[in-house]
């Protein structure tokens, strides 16, 4: 009994043609019972709101029911729906009223409605910018930033792993000297393109962290299973055998690869694994890249 009050209000929330109904009658039904003065004005109130809320067609439905009730209240005593001329004027009156307000209230929702939409498309495409990078389409680095805090606390509550794997594109600033920067763009797509199709699983995610680096989250995974995941990526991309006649190590384009994987403990925080990631990147770059190092201890004594 104490939810009663609650659900009408939900029930006439979710169906608006019975709210229309139920509200519009109960109108009239005060209106009348209280002999309120100028009722007709009070009714094409209820018309207005509901045509704003609901359109033309709940207007519509609104504005008969008012239409009926000015049509009884004006009736002469013991005559229904027989008028003097002076009511009949009255009641025409207040039918292109109502006809006026829910044609220009329903226009106006439309309006509404239609910027309403534009609003509403154009704050998508402000999110998609502020989380996507406009060069390959992939996660940004705020975006990505924002969306590792969220899985290290996940990974925290579930005492599971989470797994870093940095991508360093090998000898890139020569690939833009040689082939120009257009063709070091269509290089960084291609390359984001075979990343996002390879890392598809809920919970991982790829993202572009700046320049030719890349970077890939990977929820509730050891050190040996993003390793794999870094070496699957890094034979991907070497066999696009997208010519680099400027590398030092292979004639097509390549990437070194820098993992980290570790269960979030509280004496640690999501720097720690980004770091030692870029520590293991560093490491492959220095010792021959086109290859995938895992993080060591050994690797931070050397650095």
């Amino acid at each position: 009994m104490i939810n009663t009050p609650q659900n009408i209000c939900r029930c006439l929330s979710q169906n608006l043609l019975l709210a229309t109904l139920v509200l519009t009658i109960s109108t009239i039904a005060l209106v009348h019972t209280f002999n309120i003065p100028n009722p007709a004005i009070i009714c094409l109130l209820v018309v207005v709101f509901f045509t704003f809320v609901g359109g033309f067609y709940y207007g519509s439905i609104s504005g008969l029911l008012t239409l009926l009730y000015c049509g009884y209240f004006f009736s002469q005593t013991g005559k229904l729906f027989y008028y003097t001329d002076v009511d009949l004027y009255k009641i025409i009156v207040i039918f292109v009223a109502v006809i006026a307000m829910v044609v220009m209230v329903g226009r106006l929702k439309k309006q509404v409605d239609s910027r309403t939409q534009e609003l509403e498309q154009l704050n998508e495409k402000f999110r998609l910018l502020s989380t996507v990078d406009g060069l390959t389409g992939i996660l940004n680095r705020r975006c990505f930033e924002e969306t590792i805090i969220q899985e290290w606390r996940r990974s925290f509550r579930g005492k599971v792993p989470i797994a870093i794997v940095m991508i360093d594109v090998d000898y890139f600033k020569k690939y833009n000297d040689t082939y120009g920067h257009q063709a070091g763009d269509e290089c960084l797509r291609q390359i984001a393109e075979i990343m996002a199709k390879h890392v598809h699983r809920s919970g991982d995610y790829t993202a572009r962290y700046g320049g030719e680096e890349f970077i890939v989250l990977l929820s509730n995974t050891t050190i040996s299973g993003a390793a794999k995941v870094g070496e699957d990526i890094r034979l991907l991309i070497e066999n696009l055998r997208l010519p680099h006649k400027s590398s030092d190590v292979s004639p097509y384009v390549t990437v070194s690869v820098g993992v980290m994987s570790l269960i979030p403990e509280a004496d640690r925080c999501v720097e720690d694994l980004v770091k030692k990631a870029d520590q293991a990147l560093y490491y492959a770059k220095r010792h021959g890249r086109n290859c995938v190092i895992s993080y060591s201890d050994n690797i931070e004594e050397t650095i």
